[in-house]
């Protein structure tokens, strides 16, 4: 295990690796800014902006989606963020995690931990459509390989959720209930999906990301962090090897917990998958 960015996150989120430059980003949700590795040089970079972020995904050319606090972003490398779309109405507080989909759409929710969240479905003419509603805190997000199922979490729920889902025209159906929290403490986070099938899902309050076999519905591996807020994970590197973990400073003791709120790299032995990519 290794700490790629050793600057603290107050709310480190929604890991994202970029194939095509080589590029690794980060969010910070109360800190408001995206952060960039260079994966060859090792270099930062960090853009800031006005609103809290939730999420980023690649668009197919390259830019940056973001899910910020009232609606859906595009900043195309000038640093600046230029409104792409924003709900009519829009329930919960502000967007929390998100990713484009294998169909080109993104798919993003919202948080409201007395439950007036929602779900909502974007796609390439700026058309931002409500899939459900009734939302603590909208997490997780990854696709089989097939394409065919969703898998969710809504973090306060406890528990990892299916939906069979739509290429053709993006909806879901069929919202079931995989498996329940499998740990004493702690929340479904973020997750990502390997190429042998398996989810990589972030644990937000056990020091831990555990793996998990959607099919079989068990948990496979579980891996040990320093630091008790995990929060996302995505696979990076020239060969899709490495996992890569984020953090939350938010709320831990600095002295028991010198590195929250730092990004982790680990070799699971396992290879993971490209993002998709938003299709403009």
């Amino acid at each position: 295990m290794r700490v790629t960015d050793s600057k603290a996150h107050i709310v480190g989120e929604c890991p994202l690796w970029d194939e095509k430059r080589r590029l690794l980003y980060t969010i910070d949700i109360r800190g408001k800014f995206v952060r960039c590795l260079d994966w060859a040089s090792g270099e930062i970079t960090q853009r800031d902006y006005g609103q809290e972020l939730g999420c980023i995904a690649l668009t197919d050319d390259g830019s940056l989606l973001m899910a910020m606090t009232d609606g859906i972003y595009i900043d195309s490398g000038s640093g600046k963020a230029e409104l792409f779309s924003r709900p009519e109405r829009m329930l919960g507080r502000r967007f929390n995690d998100g990713k484009a989909g294998p169909d080109g759409r993104f798919y993003v929710g919202t948080t409201d931990y007395s439950g007036a969240g929602a779900f909502y479905r974007l796609d390439k003419t700026g058309r931002t459509e409500l899939l459900f509603d009734r939302v603590a805190c909208s997490n997780g997000l990854a696709w089989s390989r097939d394409g065919k199922t969703m898998y969710y979490c809504d973090s306060l729920a406890k528990k990892l959720e299916a939906f069979d889902f739509d290429m053709a025209g993006g909806t879901l159906s069929n919202r079931r209930t995989l498996l329940p929290f499998p740990l004493e403490s702690g929340e479904f986070d973020g997750m990502c999906m390997d190429a042998e099938g398996q989810l990589w899902t972030a644990v937000w309050g056990a020091h831990c990301v555990l793996r998990i076999d959607p099919l079989k519905l068990r948990v496979t591996d579980r891996l040990d962090f320093p630091v008790k807020r995990m929060s996302c994970t995505c696979f990076a590197g020239d060969e899709l090897d490495t996992l890569v973990v984020t953090s939350a400073a938010y709320q831990s003791e600095n002295d028991a917990e010198p590195l929250a709120g730092c990004t982790f790299a680990v070799r699971p032995g396992v290879t993971g998958l490209p993002s998709y990519r938003f299709a403009l």
